[in-house]
């Protein structure tokens, strides 16, 4: 009897509903409706139907049996479910992590996030997963925690978890957890990884301690990973203090391999409103150009011309006509760069037509050329 029943149900079913049916079956109460969406191929009629059926109070029999599409988990549909508050109802979406064999768990997880009813098969995840992507994915869970022994837990993992993965995510849970600055200032100078130090950094910029300039100077002038560095000016961003400022300001008269970090130590400098960033920028024009603009002029991310003018464009005449005057030591290419935007700023300087190898010759000119 009760099978002649579900299979009834079913078959009560719409072959077909659009998105316009659903709403008029949440208007008149019509599950088997609402239940059907979730079966149409559409992906935006999955997830108008999950979405319906959470307004509507998550029949969790058809809402569990089609958590599934073609194989995997069903995006459209836990999209939906976004915003969810019923555990009960809920529970067999957590239980899709339970599924080691299930594809994109680490996506699924993101998914998940969005369920706050869910929170605790997060957590789990977070705890114990055996899979590392998993917990990492996970972690974003104990981020604005008020809860002692959670941060305690994500602080455990920062300082000894053996997979760096873990690890970082865990610095980024800290994010804005006061508790959690001794294990992130700890991470940041003697982790083995570099994301993790990276993250730690961030993190640690977030709750600022007394002694933040002091560590993220550190980081910047000597942690040997070029990632470590762009993370310590990405915490500077807009900096006006004067510690901070001199720090950079030093990094920018050392030579820098790594292309990411010259682009991020000219973003820092051009986003702070400081006089000193600006003096900065203008000043290491010269020993910029013959450092790194060999046989090419430098990429829009390391262009130190653009960068100054960007900041402080009252000042790109007189910043550029210094660095001609202080020429010497230049490519031939270093030569075109600085001359070709003295030019555009309205100044005349011969530009030298550059060959293989950075040799050149002035290019004709009866302009005057530093």
């Amino acid at each position: 009897m009760l099978l002649a029943f579900l299979f009834a149900c079913v078959e009560s079913e719409p072959n077909y509903v659009s998105k316009a049916d659903l709403d008029r079956a949440m208007a008149g109460g019509d599950t088997p409706a609402l239940c059907a969406g979730l079966r149409m191929k559409e992906p935006e009629t999955r997830e108008h139907a999950a979405d319906k059926l959470e307004t509507y109070g998550l029949p969790a029999d058809c809402l569990c049996e089609r958590l599934q599409y073609e194989g995997r988990w069903d995006a459209p549909i836990l999209s939906g479910l976004a915003g969810g508050k019923d555990a009960e109802k809920l529970a067999c979406v957590g239980a899709l992590l339970d599924d080691a064999a299930q594809p994109e768990r680490t996506a699924l997880v993101g998914a998940i996030q969005k369920i706050p009813a869910l929170r605790p098969r997060l957590v789990q995840a977070a705890s114990s997963d055996a899979d590392a992507a998993v917990r990492a994915a996970a972690m974003p869970v104990f981020r604005n925690s008020k809860d002692p022994a959670e941060i305690a837990l994500v602080t455990g993992w920062l300082a000894s978890d053996p997979s760096p993965v873990v690890r970082a995510a865990a610095a980024g849970a800290l994010f804005s957890q006061a508790p959690g600055t001794d294990a992130l200032r700890m991470a940041v100078g003697t982790d083995a990884d570099p994301a993790v130090r990276a993250a730690a950094l961030a993190s640690l910029q977030s709750v600022k301690p007394d002694d933040f300039d002091t560590t993220v100077c550190s980081a910047l002038i000597n942690d040997a990973a070029p990632e470590v560095r762009v993370a310590a000016l990405e915490s500077m961003r807009a900096t006006r203090d004067p510690e901070q400022l001199a720090c950079i300001t030093e990094r920018l008269g050392k030579e820098e391999a790594a292309p990411e970090v010259r682009a991020a130590l000219l973003k820092t400098l051009t986003s702070s409103a400081d006089p000193i960033a600006a003096k900065a920028l203008c000043d290491a024009i010269p020993a910029w150009v013959k450092l790194y603009v060999k046989d090419t002029a430098p990429s829009e991310g390391e262009d130190i011309l653009k960068a100054q003018n960007n900041r402080d464009f009252e000042k790109s005449y007189d910043c550029v006509q210094s660095a001609l005057k202080q020429g010497g030591g230049y490519t031939c290419q270093g030569r075109a760069y600085v001359a070709s935007y003295f030019r555009e700023l309205g100044g005349k300087a011969a530009v030298p037509t550059c060959g293989a190898g950075g040799g050149g010759r002035a290019a004709p000119s009866n302009e005057i050329t530093f």
